[in-house]
């Protein structure tokens, strides 16, 4: 290959990886990819051309791919008299759907002093207007800072012509898009919980007391992906109650050091998610592996 042909090459391998690697990360909208277009020399149209067409073709897979379909898992706290139910929610912005009890790998209430591992109690499905939920039992109020968690497995998920499956590869192995998808869940519970980290493989952590911020202030909550941080991350902040349009859901994107600036505008629910796709882990199985996490809690 002549030396002209071979920089092209890598210049033109080098940019595709830049626009693949934002549409893992789930940044497909940042203007990295367009920054590698205008930094071509414009003696270059073909190149330009053959750029510009497989970034709309990553954007186009993006948008039908079954990142889509993304729901999120979180748990509320509720009160039952002086006990505490925790209510584990399923779903997305503008739809709830119901939990499989079976792919709820645990839920658990930690404090400093241990952990009590709530999913060996009953857990009771249970309609609450339009939200589908799973209750624990009830238990007593913790007397010191305590969290909530859970992990939910939602399966390998392939798509078909006839629309998304629920199963991997290996039963489908023509899969256009393929994904597995894991939920992470924390809720905090009284000032001094947002200390306690859990160690999920995705984890939002509040390196603030949401309990003594004031309104106006902002809540600085680092994105972790397995212990790491995770930068240009979107969170999004909801309520977890009201049903609303994606493009309506408010979002802030972390920083070089993974930290994103949450302002604590009002009282009440307050549901950060965010989500991470990475390429699979076991690309016979699914092309990549999605996770969510969620970081609940509630300012009176």
């Amino acid at each position: 290959m002549p030396e002209r042909d071979a920089d092209v090459e890598y210049r033109r391998g080098k940019a595709l990886a830049m626009i693949c690697s934002q549409r893992y990360r789930g940044s497909i909208g940042s203007s990295a990819p367009l920054r590698v277009l205008r930094s071509l020399p414009g003696n270059e149209a073909p190149l330009r051309m053959h750029l510009l067409r497989s970034l709309l073709l990553c954007w186009a897979a993006w948008a039908l791919s079954p990142g889509a379909m993304a729901h999120d898992l979180w748990i509320v706290a509720t009160n039952e008299g002086p006990l505490l139910r925790a209510e584990m929610n399923f779903g997305d912005p503008g739809k709830r759907d119901p939990l499989i009890l079976q792919r709820l790998l645990d839920l658990n209430l930690i404090t400093a002093t241990g952990t009590v591992l709530m999913r060996e109690g009953s857990l009771e499905p249970r309609q609450i207007g339009e939200r589908p939920v799973l209750l624990s039992e009830p238990f007593m109020a913790p007397s010191a800072p305590a969290v909530l968690t859970a992990r939910y497995d939602n399966g390998y998920w392939v798509k078909t012509p006839g629309g998304m499956r629920n199963t991997s590869k290996r039963l489908y192995p023509a899969a256009t898009e393929s994904l597995w998808s894991a939920k992470m869940a924390k809720t905090l519970i009284g000032p001094g919980a947002y200390r306690i980290v859990v160690g999920h493989d995705l984890e939002l952590m509040a390196l603030d007391d949401p309990f003594t911020l004031k309104a106006g202030q902002a809540l600085r909550v680092s994105v972790l992906l397995h212990g790491m941080p995770l930068t240009n991350a979107e969170v999004r902040v909801e309520d977890g109650t009201t049903l609303m349009a994606d493009k309506d859901v408010p979002v802030y994107h972390s920083g070089a050091d993974g930290i994103a600036n949450v302002p604590i505008e009002r009282r009440g629910s307050y549901v950060l998610a965010v989500e991470y796709r990475t390429e699979g882990r076991d690309p016979q199985l699914a092309a990549s592996d999605q996770y969510n996490a969620t970081l609940a809690f509630w300012l009176h």
